[in-house]
């Protein structure tokens, strides 16, 4: 399992300014499941953009599949490799802070099923889909001892 030290993954995201515009914070990440935040009350025009709002809320969801894969991943026997298909449906306005919650609903040796569901700060379903992610197998490491 690959769980990240959060505090220190919080401080990565906070170092990289394209982030940090985006609003988006990790809050959890456990063997099998993901959270992370999105808050859309930027204080200027881009919380009125719905293409803005839904381009950070699908970039968050994408993350937090990735993030909730990586929880379960045998690092010795296996590696990230990439979304393979990426399905969501809109199901009210994104205003507020968005919470994205991931979980792993099925994971083999080469591929991964996400369910994400997103909710506002004042409780309401603005966002339910699914994620294939692709895995792929560690490649052996050579001894360069010799």
């Amino acid at each position: 399992m690959a769980i990240p030290d959060m505090e220190r993954l919080r401080a990565s995201w906070r170092a990289q300014p394209e982030r940090a515009r985006l609003g988006v914070v990790p809050e959890r990440i456990d063997e099998d499941s993901a959270v992370y935040t999105v808050d859309l009350r930027y204080g200027d025009g881009r919380e009125d953009d719905p293409l803005y709002t839904s381009a950070a809320v699908t970039f968050a969801a994408d993350v937090a599949a990735t993030s909730a894969v990586r929880g379960r991943l045998d690092e010795a026997l296996q590696q990230l490799n990439g979304t393979i298909s990426l399905h969501l449906n809109f199901l009210a306005p994104l205003v507020g802070l968005i919470t994205i919650v991931t979980r792993v609903v099925s994971m083999g040796e080469q591929d991964a099923v996400i369910d994400i569901i997103a909710h506002d700060d004042r409780g309401t379903a603005v966002l339910k889909g699914v994620v294939d992610y692709s895995l792929r197998p560690r490649a052996p490491r050579e001894d360069h001892r010799k």
